[in-house]
């Protein structure tokens, strides 16, 4: 069962983040958040924050929007919050690089491919001209999920207890 204050408030959180970083291609804290929520607040919250989270940036966002690839990116961001759920109380920072690492890449691989499909570009090319965005999007995420992962997880851990029992 999501927790309804847990999914408002990181999804705030991670459509704040990607705005005031959305200057800086292909980092976007906004998946750690969403992973985050899943650790600390279920798949279904993780889930619920990454659908909810792209869609409000996704329409509203600075680079503009096509339907189809809001809803493909939208889809994936949920990745995220299910790998959260499924490391439940893992700090350590190896696991979260790697964490970070494989659902970005599936992440990228999905949205790469609704690209090729809404757009009639051959995957292996949409893929190939994708490679070097999602490298940085890949490794910045690999970085910020060792570095500030265990330190949001720690926060939110607390502010969960402080809260009392879900």
């Amino acid at each position: 069962m999501p927790r309804p204050a847990l999914v408002g408030l990181m999804s705030a959180l991670a459509v704040a983040l990607s705005y005031a970083t959305s200057w800086v291609p292909n980092f976007n804290p906004m998946d750690l958040v969403v992973f985050c929520s899943g650790a600390v607040g279920g798949a279904s919250s993780g889930v619920l924050v990454g659908v909810l989270s792209w869609s409000v940036y996704g329409v509203l966002n600075p680079y503009g929007f096509v339907p189809p690839i809001l809803a493909a990116t939208a889809v994936s961001e949920a990745v995220y919050g299910l790998a959260g759920a499924a490391l439940k109380g893992e700090r350590r920072p190896l696991p979260l690089a790697a964490a970070g690492l494989v659902c970005t890449a599936v992440y990228d691989l999905a949205t790469n491919l609704a690209y090729s499909l809404v757009f009639g570009v051959d995957p292996a090319i949409a893929i190939l001209a994708g490679a070097p965005f999602a490298a940085v999007h890949e490794g910045s995420n690999a970085i910020l999920f060792s570095v500030a992962g265990p330190r949001l997880l720690s926060v939110l851990e607390k502010l969960g207890k402080a809260d009392g029992p879900a």
